[in-house]
């Protein structure tokens, strides 16, 4: 056998061998024969692995420093977090309680109403309380102050006022107010 010749085949050699082995082994693709999985999906398909390892590991570590700061909660601030967002709304706990805060303000309410908002499907909802009242700006003031530092978290949605027809008499304040349950 000549030696180009042999050059001649060991050239359709190679291009025989990559054509019928090699390319539709890293392709996936092939004209004689075709794998089930490709080199390059293969290693698509680590790297999506790779990827998911490190998220799980990500979230692991966050799992740990979560659990590790509920541990330091006291039993005290757990009660309290129960009282500032509850699993349930009783509607005249409620009541009583929005009552009992404008009668540390010292501001009574004319009008009283509760509705109750729509839940979500992670099981939060909300409550809606809506009120209204006579008193000077000041002592408006200090309401929403109360409201402010009450225990239970309370979102304030609107507040409208009608400006009194003579100048000393008080302004007619009405709000409407948001609280929030966990079911």
């Amino acid at each position: 056998m000549s030696k180009n010749l042999l050059n001649l085949l060991l050239i359709v050699g190679t291009f025989a061998v990559y054509y019928l082995l090699i390319g539709p082994v890293y392709k996936g693709v092939g004209g004689v024969w075709q794998p089930a999985e490709s080199v390059q999906s293969l290693r698509e398909l680590k790297n999506q692995y790779n990827e998911t390892l490190n998220q799980a590991d990500n979230l692991f570590t966050q799992a740990e420093t979560l659990r590790s700061q509920y541990s330091r909660v006291t039993d005290e601030q757990k009660a309290k977090m129960k009282v500032m967002v509850p699993d349930s709304i009783d509607k005249v706990r409620l009541l009583s309680e929005v009552y009992n805060i404008s009668v540390l303000a010292g501001i009574p309410f004319n009008e009283l109403a509760y509705s109750e908002g729509p839940s979500t499907a992670n099981g939060r909802g909300s409550a809606g309380i809506s009120f209204t009242v006579k008193t000077t700006y000041p002592k408006f003031k200090v309401l929403m102050d109360t409201f402010e530092k009450s225990l239970r978290l309370f979102s304030i949605q609107s507040v409208t006022f009608a400006a009194p027809e003579r100048e000393g008499d008080p302004t007619a304040y009405q709000v409407r107010l948001e609280t929030y349950f966990i079911k």
